[in-house]
Protein backbone atom coordinates (compact mmCIF):
# COMPACT_ATOMS: atom_id res chain seq x y z
CA UNK A 1 0.00 0.00 0.00
CA UNK A 2 1.82 3.52 -1.24
CA UNK A 3 0.69 6.86 0.52
CA UNK A 4 1.13 9.78 -1.79
CA UNK A 5 1.04 13.93 -0.61
CA UNK A 6 -2.10 15.44 -2.54
CA UNK A 7 -1.67 19.26 -4.07
CA UNK A 8 -2.82 21.83 -1.09
CA UNK A 9 -3.42 23.94 -3.93
CA UNK A 10 -6.04 21.95 -5.66
CA UNK A 11 -9.77 22.60 -5.66
CA UNK A 12 -9.70 18.63 -6.87
CA UNK A 13 -6.68 16.12 -6.42
CA UNK A 14 -6.50 12.57 -6.84
CA UNK A 15 -4.83 9.75 -4.77
CA UNK A 16 -4.42 6.19 -5.06
CA UNK A 17 -3.58 3.00 -2.97
CA UNK A 18 -3.24 -0.44 -4.53
CA UNK A 19 -4.77 -4.01 -3.60
CA UNK A 20 -2.28 -6.78 -4.76
CA UNK A 21 -3.57 -9.43 -7.22
CA UNK A 22 -6.94 -11.26 -6.33
CA UNK A 23 -7.08 -9.07 -3.13
CA UNK A 24 -10.80 -8.11 -2.20
CA UNK A 25 -11.12 -4.91 -0.14
CA UNK A 26 -12.50 -5.92 3.34
CA UNK A 27 -12.87 -4.30 6.40
CA UNK A 28 -9.07 -4.49 6.91
CA UNK A 29 -8.38 -2.69 3.83
CA UNK A 30 -7.30 1.11 4.60
CA UNK A 31 -6.58 4.23 2.23
CA UNK A 32 -4.53 6.38 4.01
CA UNK A 33 -4.36 10.04 2.22
CA UNK A 34 -1.78 12.90 3.37
CA UNK A 35 -2.53 16.51 3.19
CA UNK A 36 -0.37 19.29 4.01
CA UNK A 37 1.55 17.07 7.00
CA UNK A 38 -1.93 15.76 8.14
CA UNK A 39 -3.58 12.42 7.92
CA UNK A 40 -6.29 10.55 7.42
CA UNK A 41 -7.38 7.00 7.63
CA UNK A 42 -10.36 5.65 5.65
CA UNK A 43 -11.15 2.21 6.44
CA UNK A 44 -13.43 0.42 3.99
CA UNK A 45 -16.86 -1.11 5.08
CA UNK A 46 -16.99 -4.97 4.89
CA UNK A 47 -18.90 -4.59 1.90
CA UNK A 48 -15.99 -2.78 -0.08
CA UNK A 49 -15.83 0.81 -1.48
CA UNK A 50 -17.07 0.38 -4.84
CA UNK A 51 -20.93 0.35 -4.33
CA UNK A 52 -20.09 2.74 -1.80
CA UNK A 53 -21.27 6.32 -4.06
CA UNK A 54 -19.37 8.52 -1.19
CA UNK A 55 -16.10 8.27 1.12
CA UNK A 56 -17.20 10.93 4.60
CA UNK A 57 -13.19 11.35 5.96
CA UNK A 58 -14.79 12.63 8.93
CA UNK A 59 -12.40 11.76 11.66
CA UNK A 60 -10.85 14.49 14.17
CA UNK A 61 -10.56 17.83 12.08
CA UNK A 62 -10.01 16.36 8.73
CA UNK A 63 -12.15 18.51 6.88
CA UNK A 64 -11.96 16.42 3.36
CA UNK A 65 -15.21 14.67 1.44
CA UNK A 66 -13.74 11.15 -0.78
CA UNK A 67 -16.07 11.31 -3.83
CA UNK A 68 -17.07 8.97 -6.88
CA UNK A 69 -14.68 5.76 -6.20
CA UNK A 70 -13.55 4.20 -9.33
CA UNK A 71 -12.35 0.84 -10.34
CA UNK A 72 -10.28 0.00 -13.28
CA UNK A 73 -7.79 -2.49 -14.36
CA UNK A 74 -4.51 -1.09 -14.72
CA UNK A 75 -3.11 2.12 -13.56
CA UNK A 76 -2.97 4.95 -16.12
CA UNK A 77 0.35 5.38 -18.00
CA UNK A 78 1.33 7.87 -15.97
CA UNK A 79 1.31 6.56 -12.65
CA UNK A 80 4.18 4.17 -11.36
CA UNK A 81 4.30 0.59 -13.84
CA UNK A 82 2.64 -2.10 -12.07
CA UNK A 83 3.54 -5.75 -13.81
CA UNK A 84 0.30 -8.21 -13.40
CA UNK A 85 -3.06 -6.82 -13.05
CA UNK A 86 -4.08 -5.06 -10.10
CA UNK A 87 -7.25 -3.33 -8.64
CA UNK A 88 -6.42 0.54 -8.20
CA UNK A 89 -8.78 2.81 -6.01
CA UNK A 90 -8.81 6.44 -7.16
CA UNK A 91 -10.87 9.13 -5.05
CA UNK A 92 -11.62 12.49 -5.89
CA UNK A 93 -11.07 14.45 -2.81
CA UNK A 94 -12.95 18.46 -2.45
CA UNK A 95 -11.51 20.41 0.20
CA UNK A 96 -14.01 21.62 2.46
CA UNK A 97 -13.91 24.72 4.92
CA UNK A 98 -16.16 23.80 8.06
CA UNK A 99 -15.27 27.23 9.20
CA UNK A 100 -18.80 28.58 10.80
CA UNK A 101 -19.97 31.81 10.02
CA UNK A 102 -21.38 33.99 12.81
CA UNK A 103 -23.68 36.81 13.35
CA UNK A 104 -25.58 38.53 16.31
CA UNK A 105 -29.31 36.90 16.13
CA UNK A 106 -32.26 38.53 14.55
CA UNK A 107 -35.96 38.48 16.11
CA UNK A 108 -36.22 36.01 12.78
CA UNK A 109 -34.09 33.72 14.84
CA UNK A 110 -36.32 33.28 17.95
CA UNK A 111 -38.38 30.04 17.07
CA UNK A 112 -34.75 28.22 16.78
CA UNK A 113 -33.11 30.10 19.80
CA UNK A 114 -36.37 28.51 21.43
CA UNK A 115 -35.09 25.29 20.22
CA UNK A 116 -31.70 25.55 21.04
CA UNK A 117 -32.29 26.93 24.50
CA UNK A 118 -34.54 23.92 25.27
CA UNK A 119 -32.29 21.39 24.35
CA UNK A 120 -29.14 23.10 26.07
CA UNK A 121 -31.29 22.67 28.86
CA UNK A 122 -32.25 19.12 28.61
CA UNK A 123 -36.46 20.03 28.49
CA UNK A 124 -36.51 22.25 32.11
CA UNK A 125 -36.77 25.37 29.37
CA UNK A 126 -39.96 24.11 27.99
CA UNK A 127 -41.07 22.15 31.51
CA UNK A 128 -40.74 26.20 32.95
CA UNK A 129 -42.71 27.70 30.26
CA UNK A 130 -45.53 25.09 30.37
CA UNK A 131 -45.76 26.56 33.91
CA UNK A 132 -47.20 29.71 32.76
CA UNK A 133 -48.95 29.20 29.53
CA UNK A 134 -52.60 30.82 28.72
CA UNK A 135 -55.04 28.00 28.15
CA UNK A 136 -54.58 26.48 24.92
CA UNK A 137 -50.77 27.84 24.39
CA UNK A 138 -47.75 26.12 23.69
CA UNK A 139 -44.79 26.13 25.62
CA UNK A 140 -43.01 26.80 23.10
CA UNK A 141 -44.72 29.50 21.51
CA UNK A 142 -44.53 31.16 25.23
CA UNK A 143 -41.24 30.71 25.22
CA UNK A 144 -40.27 32.03 21.49
CA UNK A 145 -42.65 35.28 22.64
CA UNK A 146 -40.13 35.40 25.34
CA UNK A 147 -37.21 35.60 23.32
CA UNK A 148 -38.89 37.27 20.30
CA UNK A 149 -40.02 40.27 22.39
CA UNK A 150 -39.27 40.44 26.34
CA UNK A 151 -36.16 43.15 26.59
CA UNK A 152 -36.15 42.41 30.01
CA UNK A 153 -35.03 39.05 30.43
CA UNK A 154 -31.41 37.88 29.08
CA UNK A 155 -33.14 35.10 27.15
CA UNK A 156 -34.19 37.69 24.81
CA UNK A 157 -32.52 37.10 21.18
CA UNK A 158 -30.49 40.51 20.82
CA UNK A 159 -28.17 38.68 23.83
CA UNK A 160 -28.05 35.56 21.58
CA UNK A 161 -25.23 34.53 18.90
CA UNK A 162 -25.75 32.63 15.65
CA UNK A 163 -23.80 29.88 14.30
CA UNK A 164 -24.18 29.20 10.11
CA UNK A 165 -22.65 27.08 7.82
CA UNK A 166 -23.34 27.05 4.14
CA UNK A 167 -26.08 29.65 5.07
CA UNK A 168 -27.77 27.09 7.43
CA UNK A 169 -28.79 27.66 11.08
CA UNK A 170 -26.08 25.12 13.14
CA UNK A 171 -26.40 26.29 16.44
CA UNK A 172 -26.42 29.18 18.63
CA UNK A 173 -25.34 30.84 22.63
CA UNK A 174 -26.01 32.88 24.86
CA UNK A 175 -24.99 34.76 28.32
CA UNK A 176 -24.72 37.84 30.35
CA UNK A 177 -22.35 38.89 33.04
CA UNK A 178 -23.39 38.26 37.02
CA UNK A 179 -24.15 41.14 38.64
CA UNK A 180 -21.55 41.10 41.40
CA UNK A 181 -23.19 41.74 44.27
CA UNK A 182 -26.08 38.96 43.30
CA UNK A 183 -28.99 40.67 43.61
CA UNK A 184 -31.18 38.56 46.55
CA UNK A 185 -34.11 35.79 44.89
CA UNK A 186 -37.11 35.10 46.85
CA UNK A 187 -36.87 31.49 46.10
CA UNK A 188 -40.49 30.90 47.77
CA UNK A 189 -41.53 32.41 44.12
CA UNK A 190 -38.96 30.19 42.46
CA UNK A 191 -40.16 26.75 41.61
CA UNK A 192 -37.37 23.95 43.29
CA UNK A 193 -36.04 22.31 39.88
CA UNK A 194 -34.67 26.25 39.59
CA UNK A 195 -33.26 26.38 42.91
CA UNK A 196 -29.72 25.19 42.55
CA UNK A 197 -28.96 26.78 38.99
CA UNK A 198 -29.76 29.93 40.56
CA UNK A 199 -27.62 29.05 43.71
CA UNK A 200 -24.75 27.89 41.44
CA UNK A 201 -25.25 31.30 39.15
CA UNK A 202 -24.41 33.26 42.64
CA UNK A 203 -21.60 31.88 42.82
CA UNK A 204 -20.60 32.88 39.44
CA UNK A 205 -21.11 36.18 40.40
CA UNK A 206 -18.55 38.56 38.46
CA UNK A 207 -18.32 36.15 35.59
CA UNK A 208 -19.55 36.05 31.93
CA UNK A 209 -21.78 33.24 32.46
CA UNK A 210 -22.57 31.13 29.10
CA UNK A 211 -26.45 29.95 29.98
CA UNK A 212 -26.77 28.23 26.95
CA UNK A 213 -25.12 26.81 23.68
CA UNK A 214 -26.41 23.75 21.69
CA UNK A 215 -26.02 22.47 18.17
CA UNK A 216 -29.29 21.19 16.30
CA UNK A 217 -28.62 17.29 15.97
CA UNK A 218 -27.65 17.08 12.39
CA UNK A 219 -25.00 19.20 12.31
CA UNK A 220 -23.05 17.45 15.36
CA UNK A 221 -20.04 15.56 14.81
CA UNK A 222 -18.56 18.29 12.47
CA UNK A 223 -15.83 19.61 14.89
CA UNK A 224 -18.37 22.60 15.50
CA UNK A 225 -18.79 22.93 18.79
CA UNK A 226 -15.26 23.98 19.46
CA UNK A 227 -15.87 26.70 16.93
CA UNK A 228 -18.95 27.38 19.09
CA UNK A 229 -17.12 27.85 22.53
CA UNK A 230 -14.15 29.72 21.10
CA UNK A 231 -16.52 32.27 20.17
CA UNK A 232 -18.42 32.69 23.36
CA UNK A 233 -14.63 32.92 25.16
CA UNK A 234 -14.00 35.66 22.58
CA UNK A 235 -17.81 37.53 22.99
CA UNK A 236 -17.21 36.82 27.21
CA UNK A 237 -13.34 38.63 26.97
CA UNK A 238 -15.32 41.59 24.92
CA UNK A 239 -17.52 41.91 28.09
CA UNK A 240 -14.51 43.04 30.08
CA UNK A 241 -14.42 40.27 31.90
CA UNK A 242 -11.14 37.34 31.93
CA UNK A 243 -13.85 35.05 33.35
CA UNK A 244 -16.15 32.58 31.68
CA UNK A 245 -18.43 30.19 33.65
CA UNK A 246 -21.30 27.77 33.13
CA UNK A 247 -23.34 24.98 34.19
CA UNK A 248 -23.68 21.39 32.93
CA UNK A 249 -25.25 18.45 34.39
CA UNK A 250 -23.33 15.77 35.57
CA UNK A 251 -24.85 12.84 33.52
CA UNK A 252 -24.33 14.77 30.13
CA UNK A 253 -21.18 12.74 30.00
CA UNK A 254 -20.37 14.36 26.57
CA UNK A 255 -21.00 17.69 27.70
CA UNK A 256 -19.15 17.53 30.81
CA UNK A 257 -15.93 15.53 29.20
CA UNK A 258 -15.85 18.68 26.28
CA UNK A 259 -15.83 21.47 28.93
CA UNK A 260 -13.29 20.35 30.83
CA UNK A 261 -10.88 19.10 27.92
CA UNK A 262 -11.08 22.82 27.00
CA UNK A 263 -10.00 24.14 30.38
CA UNK A 264 -13.16 24.38 31.99
CA UNK A 265 -12.49 23.23 36.19
CA UNK A 266 -14.97 22.75 38.53
CA UNK A 267 -15.94 24.98 40.72
CA UNK A 268 -19.20 24.31 42.75
CA UNK A 269 -21.69 21.62 42.57
CA UNK A 270 -25.35 21.29 43.60
CA UNK A 271 -27.80 17.93 43.78
CA UNK A 272 -30.14 17.80 40.61
CA UNK A 273 -33.68 18.54 41.40
CA UNK A 274 -35.94 16.68 38.57
CA UNK A 275 -38.93 18.13 36.76
CA UNK A 276 -41.93 16.29 36.00
CA UNK A 277 -40.65 13.90 32.90
CA UNK A 278 -37.16 14.15 33.64
CA UNK A 279 -35.19 11.43 34.77
CA UNK A 280 -31.59 13.12 34.47
CA UNK A 281 -29.78 12.27 38.00
CA UNK A 282 -26.22 13.69 39.57
CA UNK A 283 -24.95 17.20 39.91
CA UNK A 284 -25.30 20.18 38.53
CA UNK A 285 -21.74 21.13 38.14
CA UNK A 286 -20.34 24.71 37.93
CA UNK A 287 -17.28 25.04 35.92
CA UNK A 288 -15.04 28.08 35.48
CA UNK A 289 -11.81 29.27 32.99
CA UNK A 290 -9.82 31.96 33.55
CA UNK A 291 -9.33 33.26 29.80
CA UNK A 292 -5.75 34.43 28.89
Amino acid sequence: MQKHRLAATDVFSWCHTYVGQGETPNNDTRLNIRLNGSRAEYRTPPSGIFNKPTLDFSANSFPYRALEPHLIAHAPGSWPRITGPRRVYYIRVRFMNNSLQFRSATEDDSTELALILDVAGRGLPAWGWSQITKQGQSCLELGREQIRTDTSRSLHFENWHVAEFQNKFVGAFYGFSVEDPYPEIDFDTVPECFHPILELEKVASGCWLLQAMAIFPEHRGKGFAGQLLSKAESVAKASGTNRIALQVEEVNKVAFGFYQKNGYVEVDRRPYIPFPGSDDTGDYVLKCKVLA
